[in-house]
């Protein structure tokens, strides 16, 4: 998105009126509750480093809060929501306090549908991360669109290989694949991203809470 989770109001460049501010997040709970003027729903959001707390008051915005808070809580998921509206005084038993009240609510969580045939183990791979194989050594974008057809899209791909089957699928390519070791290449690239993905979980073991 072009904007981002912003604590302050900014004024309106035409209207001299305050710029509602926007959020977007994960929400981790919603309470409803019962009013003078009917229900009405209290929204914890929790949107990045804060968590934003939002009341919602419209019978058509609390229909759409309720059925995001319904379909992730089926899905077992946590819903991810966009909302937008004023901070304006609220009546909280007694006292006021400035809060943020919903006019606009979007629900942007990407629900898997059940009716969604399962992936083959082609279609597995296909959808898998692909590595740029042309940073292995004798490998150019003509070898990497022939091992892509072939399915090999990954490093891990290439290192699971035998020589006997990289030459069959590298397509009168296998020479160059053995002078050049495309498979010892690969190993040697997965190799790197396991330590660096192990540094970086040790990186964060260390970080205290």
């Amino acid at each position: 998105m072009d904007n981002q989770n912003n604590t302050a109001n900014t004024e309106a460049s035409n209207t001299g009126r305050k710029e509602w501010p926007q959020r977007w997040g994960t929400m981790t709970k919603l309470e409803i509750k019962s009013g003078r003027s009917g229900d009405y729903g209290i929204m914890t959001v929790q949107c990045g480093k804060f968590t934003q707390t939002a009341f919602v008051f419209k019978d058509t915005v609390l229909a759409k809060v309720q059925d995001a808070a319904s379909k992730a809580h089926a899905a077992g998921v946590q819903a991810s929501v966009w909302f937008k509206g004023p901070i304006e005084a609220v009546d909280r038993g007694g006292f006021s306090k400035d809060e943020m009240k919903v006019v606009y609510f979007k629900d942007n969580t990407d629900y898997a549908s059940d009716d969604a045939p399962e992936a083959d183990e082609g279609e597995t791979a296909a959808s898998a991360e692909a590595d740029d194989l042309t940073a292995l050594k004798g490998v150019g974008d003509t070898v990497a669109e022939v091992l892509t057809a072939a399915g090999v899209t990954t490093f891990a791909d290439l290192a699971a290989q035998t020589p006997e089957s990289l030459e069959e699928m590298a397509k009168g390519y296998g020479p160059r694949a053995t002078r050049y070791d495309w498979i010892g290449q690969a190993a040697e690239k997965v190799a790197q991203a396991s330590a660096a993905t192990e540094a970086k979980q040790s990186l964060t073991d260390d970080i205290p809470f």
